[in-house]
């Protein structure tokens, strides 16, 4: 029901393109919703109001994420350029690796690139998958709040 609703708010195109990333956008609004509200069970104006603020939570929780994230890349960034020595530099390298590898076999994996060709650049490029899935979320989130809106107040009988 969830999944469906949105699809009808979101462009064509980002029905498409974006299905997997619609996914975790329901995944996320269906953790916060209150199961016990029934909120799909009211009438169709209720339903998209009720989508409306729950989709600005959601974007506001991946908007802190995001800032988060950035200053997290920021502080490495900046840790790396003042680490004097090679060994410093590559502590450095080893904490972003557990921060961004999938699992610790991956971790070990990175450790060992270390000695060849993984470097900054590579690392930082891991947090930039990661910016760029909120920035996703963000954007969808953004692009089915307007509508919902919008379509809430058109169907809203004046005692509602």
């Amino acid at each position: 029901m969830l999944r469906a609703l949105l699809e009808r708010l979101l462009p064509p195109l980002h029905v498409r393109i974006r299905t997997r990333r619609i996914d975790k956008l329901v995944e996320r609004i269906a953790l916060i919703a209150d199961p016990a509200a029934k909120l799909w069970d009211d009438s169709p104006a209720n339903q998209l109001a009720s989508l409306a603020v729950l989709v600005q939570r959601v974007v506001v929780n991946l908007q802190q994420k995001l800032s988060t994230l950035d200053r997290d890349i920021a502080s490495h960034v900046d840790a790396y350029a003042r680490a004097r020595t090679p060994e410093a530099k590559r502590q450095r390298l080893e904490l972003m690796i557990d921060e961004t590898a999938p699992s610790r076999s991956d971790a070990r994996v990175d450790r060992r690139a270390l000695r060849r060709n993984l470097d900054l650049d590579a690392l930082r490029e891991r947090y930039d998958d990661r910016r760029e899935r909120l920035i996703i979320l963000i954007e969808l989130g953004i692009m089915a709040f307007g509508p919902a809106l919008r379509d809430a107040l058109a169907r809203a009988k004046p005692d509602e």
